[in-house]
């Protein structure tokens, strides 16, 4: 029980990584893609 609760944790931990990491590269990305309109 205390294996599998530490297991699905560290999977918990891993998938918000992802998803700020995820969120960074878009905002990013939307950003840049901004300002090149804006230079054009």
């Amino acid at each position: 029980m205390n294996l599998d609760t530490e297991r699905a944790n560290r999977m918990f931990n891993l998938f918000m990584i992802a998803f700020i990491i995820a969120f960074v590269i878009g905002f990013g990305l939307g950003a840049f893609a901004t300002w090149l309109v804006c230079q054009i």
